[in-house]
């Protein structure tokens, strides 16, 4: 992206924040209000930014306050649902075998990611669903790739509530020591003291 480009980008975002503003009864945009937003939100891309702000534009009431930093971050990159992600990795399967072919693994595996690999590996692996796919069954697997992706997300989220959950485990269970350690100590100073320090 050239410099001219990025520019012109970055001006289409002033214009929305400004036009967004106006919406806002009683609400001034200050230069530096703008500044604060541009540089907390550009690494996100200004295309993406500008979208989301037509789309803040566009589902709002005239009661909505001005957007916080996290709304508009929210709104350029919304979250997935499972349901989406695995229809997402679905299409990604075939959309590869169509455009790499089965001689090249190393290709399909780099353009997947883990999560669609592990999904070609419990397929049979890479060769077998390239040579399996054709316009009549594509339907049938695109629908058993999606459940699959969808299974394994699942599946990925449980084991990762299960990771916090050990953790904060043994954060209590260490915290709960260094307890009954302190609890010790204090014993043995009043212990001490009450021996006259003889000890």
């Amino acid at each position: 992206m050239n410099v001219t480009q990025l520019k012109s980008e970055q001006q289409g975002f002033y214009q929305r924040l400004m036009c967004l503003a106006s919406l806002v009864p009683g609400f001034q945009l200050s230069q530096s209000l703008i500044a604060l937003y541009d540089s907390s939100l550009k690494s996100m891309g200004y295309a993406r930014l500008c979208f989301a702000i037509d789309e803040i534009i566009q589902n709002r009431s005239s009661r909505d306050p001005f957007p916080s930093l996290k709304e508009i971050r929210g709104r350029a990159n919304p979250q997935l649902s499972h349901e989406d992600q695995a229809a997402l990795i679905a299409s990604q399967i075939i959309g590869a075998i169509r455009s790499i072919g089965p001689y090249r693994l190393s290709d399909a595996k780099e353009k997947l990611g883990s999560l669609a690999w592990q999904v070609v590996q419990s397929e049979g692996g890479w060769e077998n669903l390239c040579t399996s796919l054709d316009d009549e069954n594509l339907p049938t697997l695109r629908a058993q790739w999606r459940n699959l992706a969808k299974a394994l997300l699942t599946q990925k989220q449980g084991m990762d509530q299960e990771l916090l959950c050990d953790s904060t485990q043994k954060k209590n269970q260490q915290g709960a020591s260094l307890v009954s350690l302190q609890s010790i100590f204090l014993d043995l100073k009043k212990h001490e003291q009450t021996m006259g320090g003889e000890m």
